[in-house]
Order: C-alpha cells, then sequence, then structure tokens
C-alpha cells in the first residue's frame, strides 16, 4: 500500500523535476531525502516530509460500483514538505520553482498530480564551511493540502422492507374543543 508521505514524495518530486530549471532534472537530481545509498554529483535536491496534520475530521462516503453500495473513508491534509537543495545552481532551482508555481501549466502538473502545493517561506541559505570549502545548501518549505481517500471499501448490506397498509388499519382520532 502506498502510503500518504511516499504519495506526496513522488509528486513534489515530479513537479520539481518539470519546473525547476530551463530543462526537466531527473530522478537521480531531485531524490527523497531518506533515500539510502551516496549521493548523487552536485548539484541535486532532497524531498522530505515534516508535519502530517488532519485538517477537521475524517467523514465515511457512499460509492455505488455496478448497483452494489460501498462506504469509505476520506481525510483532508495539510502536509509540510521540505526540499534540500545541495551544491551550486540548487538555489537557482529552487528558486525556480518557487516563483512560477502560479503559471498555468506549473498549476495543470500539480492538478494532475491531485493536490496543491504551494511555497511556504523564503529559501534559507544553510552554507557553511566543511573541512576545507563551503558546502552550498539551500532550503524552503512548501504546504501541501490533498484529500486522502481510503483503499478499503466496506460493502454495505442492503435491507429491503415491505409494508402493506390498508385503509382498515388506519385510525383517526379527532378532539374538538368548544
Amino acid at each position: 500500500m502506498v502510503t500518504i508521505k511516499e504519495t506526496v514524495i513522488q509528486a513534489i518530486r515530479t513537479y520539481l523535476k518539470a519546473h525547476s530549471a530551463s530543462s526537466a532534472l531527473t530522478n537521480a537530481q531531485v531524490i527523497p531525502a531518506d533515500d539510502k545509498g551516496p549521493r548523487p554529483a552536485l548539484p541535486y535536491m532532497t524531498v522530505s516530509v515534516g508535519a502530517n496534520s488532519k485538517v477537521g475530521t475524517d467523514e465515511i462516503c457512499d460509492i455505488v460500483v455496478a448497483t452494489v453500495p460501498y462506504k469509505y473513508a476520506r481525510s483532508q491534509r495539510t502536509i509540510t514538505v521540505t526540499v534540500d537543495g545541495f551544491g551550486l545552481g540548487s538555489e537557482d532551482w529552487l528558486e525556480t520553482s518557487s516563483i512560477g508555481f502560479n503559471l498555468p501549466n506549473q498549476q495543470k502538473t500539480l492538478r494532475d498530480l491531485d493536490l496543491t502545493a504551494r511555497p511556504n517561506g523564503d529559501i534559507i541559505d544553510l552554507s557553511s564551511m566543511r573541512d576545507t570549502a563551503i558546502e552550498y545548501h539551500f532550503s524552503q518549505d512548501w504546504t501541501v493540502d490533498l484529500c486522502w481517500t481510503s483503499a478499503n471499501q466496506e460493502q454495505v448490506e442492503v435491507l429491503t422492507f415491505e409494508t402493506e397498509i390498508t385503509a382498515d388499519d388506519l385510525v383517526v382520532d379527532v378532539t374538538t374543543t368548544p
């Protein structure tokens, strides 16, 4: 089963690969932050999910598939995603992806991914001296809103009641007051 975290990481990676540079970035240039193994050549970006907050309460929804009724759960989520850029050039990628996120083609990408995302604050320069050189490191948080639907659907048992009422079964009591 695909988790909310994995769904959001892959969606944001797809968005960043398409809209962070003048030409599309590769899978090796935009990786999950918790990816095991060696890091790619500089520059590259990592994507990680921070807070995953439920908005409101979960809903139980009804659906009918081929005349069979089912119920499923749905939940609105607001998720904080951190995008880190490492190496010279990664700051430009972050800037390009956040400046143009309201452009029609970038919004279409987000709609196609079934989520709403927006930069949440400025790009932070976390660069520092490491050993004998400066390690370039930039970070920006994004807010992602999505509707998560449970994969489980429960079939609803349908009960049919039939009743017959005749005029003899009805009693009418009329009370009048003077």
